[in-house]
């Protein structure tokens, strides 16, 4: 989207004289940068330079609850987190991955070769008889069997997958409880070398695109899915409660995402203020959903495992500890967007327009992007749940069945309580945006103190 700037205008020239910016929906999530260097940086003439103005009284506003809302939430993490052994807390004779004796190891595919599954009997006679299933040797690669050629039998999904010779895999050894080699059966296969691919193409295309901005956006997911994995999983196998778990997840994840990745200035400030209302707007809506729809949390067979496994775990609130996590992604996505459509807006228009007309302006923006962002979740969850869908439509139950059955009203739930959340903290942060945004003098912008980003313009 290319912004026009407007012509040369008087100082005393009322807004209304102008024609807005035709601006439709753009995620702005970064600025121009020469155009921003422009007007950040002050000339010398200037009455004011930036970072000479003092803070407004609501941006001081806005820091102290920042302040009282992250030094809350570092208390919570401290007082939550989970310590000593994990598995003190799971249920005797439960949470063994394999059972004694059998182990894992990798292996190279020698042969492929295709038999008939009727043959091998691992076909059943609902299924095609023409489905082909795979006799192969694999050569053991790690631990004491390596070196050792074994044969083994996959199954039709496994063949058709496509498997061929030199392909890494892992298989199971099961022992021979009268003392012989065992038997070795087909686990998975080896998806080692296409993460680590992919994953090194997202963050060459994320660089070059994004440069620095990008490198500090990754930075932060990776904090984000540590907190997680040591933070909140523990906590809640542990018997937290997991809407607080979830709450103080969040919001440590927002408050060192955005300050990271955006910099740390009133804008990002602004845009993290509408995130916590968001998270805070989710986690209500959340617990009151569940508590009338009378979820509890076991919708299928993993359900009934973790209960099993887990049994200090709050399965029924673990569905609003869901729903809060669930929406920190597009949340963040459109409480940033509008922040930057605020600055952005000020900083084409040079001032000119009054805090009503830019609210109104960035406005639009936002409800473009709120519509954008809905039918964009609702379709999320629609692939996440299509292979069970498929499978409901051929057991040919009503559709009002479908949807009200646990599992599905639970997707149903979560997406429109996410939606509601991020649909009010929209014009929150815009209202909050045009309030903080900073005034022009001289022709420049002067920008505040807090305003003022450690990290290069260029690097936004």
């Amino acid at each position: 989207m290319w912004y026009e700037r407007p012509g040369p205008a008087t100082r005393d020239e009322p807004p209304a004289t102008r024609n807005e910016p035709n601006v439709t929906h753009s995620h702005l999530h970064s600025h121009t940068s020469a155009h921003h260097q422009s007007h950040a940086v002050p000339h010398p003439s200037d009455p004011d330079p930036a970072g000479s103005r003092p803070l407004g009284p609501g941006q001081i506003a806005l820091i102290v609850v920042l302040v009282i809302v992250g030094a809350l939430t570092a208390l919570g993490l401290v007082r939550l987190w989970p310590h000593g052994n994990i598995h003190d807390h799971v249920a005797a004779g439960q949470g063994a991955t394999y059972a004694d004796g059998v182990t894992v190891h990798e292996a190279t595919v020698q042969k492929a070769t295709a038999i008939s599954c009727q043959d091998a009997g691992l076909e059943t006679p609902a299924q095609d008889p023409s489905n082909k299933c795979g006799s192969l040797s694999v050569r053991i690669d790690t631990d004491a069997g390596a070196g050792k050629v074994v044969d083994l039998t996959v199954n039709h999904a496994v063949w058709d997958s496509g498997i061929s010779p030199g392909q890494n895999v892992v298989v199971y050894h099961v022992p021979d409880p009268s003392g012989g080699d065992g038997t070795y059966q087909f686990r998975d296969f080896d998806r080692n070398h296409s993460m680590i691919a992919f994953a090194l193409i997202f963050l060459v295309v994320v660089i070059a695109v994004a440069r620095w901005r990008g490198v500090r956006a990754v930075v932060a997911l990776g904090f984000a899915l540590w907190l997680i994995w040591t933070f909140m999983i523990p906590a809640l196998v542990m018997g937290r409660d997991p809407l607080l778990i979830g709450v103080m997840t969040s919001l440590a994840i927002m408050f060192l995402v955005l300050y990271l990745t955006h910099g740390v200035n009133m804008r990002t400030t602004t845009a993290l203020v509408g995130t916590i209302f968001g998270i805070l707007v989710c986690a209500g809506l959340g617990m009151w959903a569940a508590t009338w729809s009378h979820f509890t949390g076991v919708s299928g067979e993993d359900d009934l495992l973790l209960g099993a496994i887990a049994p200090q775990m709050h399965m029924s609130v673990l569905v609003t500890c869901a729903i809060v996590v669930a929406g920190l992604g597009v949340l963040n996505d459109v409480t940033i967007t509008q922040a930057s459509a605020v600055w952005e807006l000020a900083d084409i228009w040079e001032g000119k327009l009054d805090r009503r007309r830019l609210f109104t302006s960035a406005m639009r923006i936002g409800r473009d992007h709120i519509a954008s962002t809905i039918y964009t979740t609702a379709f999320a969850a629609t692939g996440a749940a299509l292979p069970v869908l498929v499978l409901m439509h051929l057991d040919n139950q009503p559709l009002q069945q479908v949807l009200t059955s646990e599992q599905f009203a639970a997707e149903i739930i979560r997406t429109l309580v996410g939606s509601i959340g991020l649909v009010l903290a929209v014009p929150l942060t815009t209202a909050v945006a045009v309030a903080s945004v900073p005034k022009r003098v001289g022709g420049q912008c002067a920008v505040p103190v807090a305003d003022v980003s450690p990290f290069a313009p260029q690097d936004r």
